[in-house]
């Protein structure tokens, strides 16, 4: 499983998956995504000057009282170049995100559909056109 800290990304080893349950090596995922989003988000919060939430519930917390705020720290951390840069499969980066806080609590505290915010996830990582490219289409 690929592991990310705010330095380096690496492959650290994981308990065998292959002797868990699907439903525990799921978990396991999820929870290794989550603590890497907080890493993440730390970064993040700094970058954008915000007062520094250092737990998934403080971070969670935020998404279900100012969800536009923890918007804006996905947002940030999707264009981090250890996401942006790396060759990272982009389920790693969809589950990161997807296993955020933000993402939690608009799917368990706000009640938005799965398929939506699925949506949203797979947004923030589609590329978008250069802005000369643009105006190359409109031009021709």
């Amino acid at each position: 499983m690929l592991t990310v800290n705010t330095q380096k990304v690496t492959a650290t080893p994981v308990s065998d998956l292959t002797a868990m349950s699907p439903d525990e090596a799921t978990e396991v995922y999820q929870q290794q995504y989550r603590e890497t989003y907080v890493d993440l988000a730390i970064q993040a919060q700094e970058h954008l000057g915000l007062p520094v939430l250092k737990t998934f519930g403080e971070l969670f917390q935020l998404g279900c009282t100012d969800p536009e705020l923890s918007n804006s720290i996905d947002q940030e951390i999707a264009h981090n170049p250890i996401l942006t840069d790396w060759p990272m499969q982009d389920s790693d980066c969809i589950g990161l995100i997807s296993q955020g806080p933000y993402v939690q609590s608009q799917i368990n505290f706000h009640g938005v559909p799965v398929r939506d915010v699925m949506e949203y996830v797979c947004d923030l990582f589609r590329e978008t056109p250069e802005p000369n490219a643009a105006l190359d289409d409109v031009a021709a």
